[in-house]
This record gives C-alpha cells, structure tokens and sequence, in this order.
C-alpha cells in the first residue's frame, strides 16, 4: 500500500468518525458526484467553477394540451380535489418547470367559479381564452381576463376565477411554487364555498405602463397588463430597433418599486421581425416563454426546439440561447417569464453573450 492510499484510508476514517457527530468535511464535497457545479481550469491550470444546469430544455405542444384540458373538462369535477390544472413538470426534475417556478395550463367551465384561496405563492396568468366576462377577483377588484392580458395574484392576496361565457376559458399560470417550497415558507388558506365580497371592478386602477428593457421609467398601479397595451409599447420598441439576443423586448413593470411585477417573477413581451436569428446568450436565471404568435426555432447549447402559438418552453439557467423566427414574412412574438428578480436582489444575475 503507498502513501496515497494510506493517506486516503486515514481520510475515510475520519469521515465516519465525524458523520456520528453529524458533521461533514468540506473536503468530500470535491468527492461528491453531484456537486451543483461544473469544474474546470483555465490555461493557467487555474480552477473555474459555474453552476450545473438545472432541468433541461423542453416544449409542451398546445395541439397535445388543447386535447387534455377537453378531457379534463369532461372528465373531472372542477372541484374534485384541485382545479383543472396541467402542471409541465420538467423532464429533468423531480418537480417545477424550472427549478424555481411552475407552470400551467388552467381551463375553467363555462359559468364555473374557481373557488376564493389565498398563498404566500406568487402568481401570475397570462389569457389565452377569454374576454371580458371571463375575469379574476383579486382582493374584491374583479380584473378581466382577455387572451394575452397577463393578471398579478400577488402572495397573500385572495384570488377566485369567473368564467360567464357558455365557452370554456383558459390561461397560463406562472407561481414561484419551488422556490417557496424550498425555503419552506408555503402557506395557504380558502373560504370554502364562499366567494369574495366585489369591491370594485377594474377600472377603479390605475392604468399601467410600459417600459423597454433597461429603462427607468416610472409605472403606476396596477394588477392587470393589458394585452392591447403591450402590443403598442412592442411595436414602438420594434420601430427604434432590436436586441440581437431579445429582439424588440418590453418589460412589464411593477408601478411602486419599478421593478418586476413580483418579486420573484419577471415578465418580458418579445417581438422578433421576419427572419430573426439572434445571437447566443446565457443568463444565471431560468425562464419559461409562451408563445402568443408566430413560429420559431430557440437553439438551447445543442439542441433544438421548435415552437409555435401557444406553446411553451423552458430554459434552463446558464445554457445558450438563441432565438430565430422561422417565418420570412410575419414577426414572432412571446412572453417571457424569468426568475431574474430572485437573483437580482441577492447580486446573483449574471449575463454572458458569446463572441462574434
């Protein structure tokens, strides 16, 4: 036996010796295959270290979901347990979309009410199926829900759904559901069968605003986005110019503190012109976009992911990225819903383009 493997016995000993203690060694962490980071050295043999992915990058087909909400209307009891609700489960998680958000496609019946609860969750839904007399009562201010509006259910807030079309309606949520599990601070409560004492109907807020990415510009109050709204803000954004990485990319803004709508939850309006190719990008942040029109390609390290209306994809943290508009005659357009916040207020954020 050599020195070295003498050396590593007396180590292996210890680490036993010290486990009865309810200790660990810092050391087996170099030994441990599923450190949360890729390691690397530098041409001066110098240690780099980044984040190991989190999840993988996938596509949910809305001709796939459209089919399972229909059977989900005709087969469960809006209030058999849980509402009628597809969770997109990432394929390389145990659960989430990403490994710190969820989300869903939601269908309601028609004249169905989605009973009143409130979390320490944030939410979000962005219409796919709706109109005005399809709406969400949000602390007794009942907000419409028109195809792409996007409606803040911020934590602690009392949400119930109304759908009073003969029609079903339906929308994509967004929540922070793992990242609130994961620091175990997921409460919940319901009224039962009661629903919410109105309040106010929406117009009573004040509208909200707009601004491109990157600005500073102040917003004022609101719980609904318009999607009338973005879609002006978008094309004036488009007409000034695009992103090589984002295209022309408007961010929905929180009036008082002029950040994101929640705190832990960005969301982005994208537009890319006909013939769009971006140029890679990575960011420390994960994201999950829905697809409003158009069709595309997003390029994830190597593979590719084709997308059209009304689908929707994740993207891991810290993986290229690149969008391209498949079309060479109608622009593309998305909403992206990132983590961004959570990493922003802890300095974690981080943004890497890759060289031409």
């Amino acid at each position: 036996m050599d020195a070295g493997d003498k050396a590593n016995d007396k180590v292996a000993a210890l680490d036993k010796q010290i486990a009865r203690y309810h200790l660990r060694g810092q050391w087996q962490s170099a030994r441990d295959p599923l450190r949360p980071q890729r390691i690397q050295r530098d041409n001066q043999n110098r240690v780099l270290m980044e984040p190991s992915t989190s999840g993988v990058p996938h596509c949910w087909k809305w001709n796939d979901i459209s089919e399972f909400m229909r059977l989900a209307l005709e087969h469960l009891d809006q209030s058999f347990t849980a509402r009628r609700a597809l969770i997109m489960t990432n394929p390389g998680l145990q659960r989430g979309t990403t490994h710190t958000l969820a989300a869903a496609y939601q269908v309601v019946a028609p004249g169905e009410i989605a009973w009143a609860h409130r979390h320490s969750i944030n939410a979000l839904r962005i219409g796919i199926e709706g109109s005005a007399d399809v709406f969400t009562v949000v602390d007794g201010v009942a907000v419409p829900m028109e195809p792409y509006d996007v409606v803040l259910t911020p934590g602690w807030r009392w949400h119930e759904h109304h759908n009073k079309t003969d029609k079903p309606a339906c929308w994509l949520d967004c929540l922070d559901v793992p990242f609130t599990l994961a620091l175990n601070q997921s409460f919940y409560e319901d009224l039962g069968d009661a629903t919410q004492e109105r309040v106010a109907d929406e117009d009573v807020l004040s509208e909200m605003m707009l601004r491109p990415v990157g600005s500073t510009d102040p917003a004022s109050k609101a719980i609904r986005y318009p999607w009338k709204k973005t879609w002006e803000g978008l094309q004036r954004v488009a007409r000034e110019g695009v992103s090589p990485h984002d295209g022309a990319a408007l961010d929905l803004v929180d009036p008082i503190t002029r950040g994101s709508v929640l705190p832990t939850i960005n969301v982005s309006a994208h537009l890319l012109p006909p013939g769009y190719r971006g140029k890679p990008v990575r960011r420390s942040a994960s994201s999950i976009s829905f697809v409003i029109q158009g069709e595309g390609t997003t390029v994830v390290d190597d593979a590719e992911i084709s997308w059209q209306r009304h689908d929707t994809l994740v993207i891991p943290n810290w993986t290229w990225q690149r969008i391209i508009n498949r079309s060479s005659s109608e622009p593309a357009v998305l909403f992206t819903l990132s983590d961004a916040p959570i990493l922003h207020k802890f300095g974690l954020f981080r943004q890497q383009t890759a060289p031409d």
